[in-house]
């Protein structure tokens, strides 16, 4: 159904690859979250996050209109995920970097210590 021939033409696939893209930042946002678990900020963004999903969800009985509504919710979720990408990141470039002289700071608005 998904790569088969169909007459929506790329519609498919463009959905394809933003359900795993979204899948990839949810991700990488449970990971910003346990690297921030002892960080209240996250928790009370993830607290945001989950408490408006649900609660739109429960709410809006149209499917446009929840898709259209989802975006401020998945912008927090995508700067958690972003925290988490850069934690990740961190985590595999610090040792292979750590013999050729490269300095690492922390970003600005990310949910390090």
């Amino acid at each position: 159904m998904w790569l088969g021939a169909g007459r929506h033409g790329g519609g498919r696939r463009l959905a394809g690859f933003e359900t795993l893209l979204s899948y990839v930042i949810e991700c990488l946002a449970l990971f910003g979250l346990w690297r921030a678990r002892r960080n209240l900020s996250a928790w009370l963004l993830f607290l945001i996050i989950t408490l408006g999903a649900t609660s739109l969800g429960l709410v809006v009985g149209n499917i446009g209109a929840l898709y259209r509504l989802r975006y401020p919710f998945w912008v927090l979720l995508v700067v958690v995920g972003a925290s988490g990408a850069d934690c990740l990141i961190r985590h595999i470039v610090k040792p292979s970097a750590a013999g050729h002289g490269l300095a690492f700071e922390a970003s600005a608005g990310t949910f390090h210590n």
